[in-house]
């Protein structure tokens, strides 16, 4: 017997307001940090309210360095 349903990537689930407001958190404590200025804040907090998945939320925070949606699938660490 299969399984018929079918599987759903983890970057495909719609994401809530909740989750859309932590992010913008994040991007807050990036401002604090350096790591954006006030106009990628902006960019970035508009992208995130209008994210509707998280593969869509989580670009605003690919290139931060210790800043993670918890919500967020981890990527795969390499096999060395």
């Amino acid at each position: 017997m299969t399984d018929a349903s079918p599987s759903v990537d983890p970057r495909d689930l719609r994401v809530s307001d909740t989750e859309r407001e932590h992010v913008v958190n994040l991007l807050q404590r990036a401002i604090g940090r350096g790591l954006i200025d006030l106009d990628e804040f902006t960019e970035r907090t508009d992208i995130a309210y209008n994210a509707m998945t998280r593969g869509q939320l989580n670009v605003v925070l690919a290139d931060l360095p210790g800043l993670v949606h918890s919500g967020a699938p981890r990527p795969a660490r390499p096999a060395w």
